[in-house]
């Protein structure tokens, strides 16, 4: 019988934004959108403590009245 993969394993995985707890670069996106449309979560896979951060825009267009 094969093994499950658990959704947190040790595989290598992409560079996140740095842990907040601990400053580890293993990170994984839980969630696009956390408990506001402003916050994304993520997980460390090091300390294995849940964060969320401050989601930027991507686009450059400016608000209405500037220049």
């Amino acid at each position: 019988m094969p093994k499950k993969e658990l959704p947190h394993s040790d595989k290598k995985s992409p560079q996140g934004p740095p842990c907040v707890h601990c400053g580890s670069t293993r990170t994984e996106k839980l969630s696009q959108f956390g408990p506001t449309l402003l916050l994304t979560q993520y997980y460390c896979l090091d300390c294995h403590s849940p964060f969320e951060r401050v989601r930027l825009r991507a686009s450059t267009a400016r608000g209405p009245g500037s220049a």
